[in-house]
């Protein structure tokens, strides 16, 4: 509901694409309609060998902003792989993603469940080519260099030998 009416908000300039089915995509079909549907494209489920063609190809990637308990403990994957794949994020502002990431600097966040920031963040990517760049860049580097395979099997591994002795 919040990229919905984001989208309401935003000139004919921005264009989204939705992927996915969620639980929640019934109701997500419904909010959106009365947009031109040329600027919401719900693609459905795609193979994962292609959501990194997909990733490059879009300007921004959005994150999540709900307003649930689970949306300020988790970060998507797809925050992650959006940012590994070079472009720039925006998600919700939660106390899980400022443990990883500095707003601002690796993604843009926005309050949860706020359509209006939403929209104005989207402008700034897109107005601010320099920002937009930065972002992507720093995010990317941070990703690609903390969190590829290796190191995150590292860190299990410590935690598996410090933890599994007990």
């Amino acid at each position: 509901d919040v990229i919905v009416e984001a989208a309401r908000l935003l000139d004919d300039g921005f264009r989204f694409r939705i992927v996915g089915s969620g639980q929640t995509m019934d109701e997500f079909r419904e909010r959106a309609e009365g947009i031109d549907g040329k600027r919401i494209e719900l693609s459905g489920n795609v193979p994962e060998n292609e959501l990194p063609g997909l990733i490059a190809g879009a300007d921004t990637v959005l994150g999540v902003f709900g307003t649930t308990p689970k949306t300020g403990m988790v970060i998507p994957n797809k925050v992650y792989q959006s940012m590994a794949c070079g472009r720039p994020v925006v998600t919700a502002d939660t106390p899980s993603v400022r443990e990883i990431f500095t707003p601002g600097k690796h993604l843009v966040c926005v309050p949860p469940g706020d359509a209006v920031l939403l929209a104005g963040a989207l402008k700034r990517l897109r107005d601010d080519a320099q920002f937009a760049s930065s972002v992507a860049e720093n995010g990317g580097r941070l990703v690609r260099e903390q969190f590829n395979p290796e190191k995150v099997a590292g860190r299990l591994l410590d935690i598996l030998a410090t933890e599994g002795g007990r």
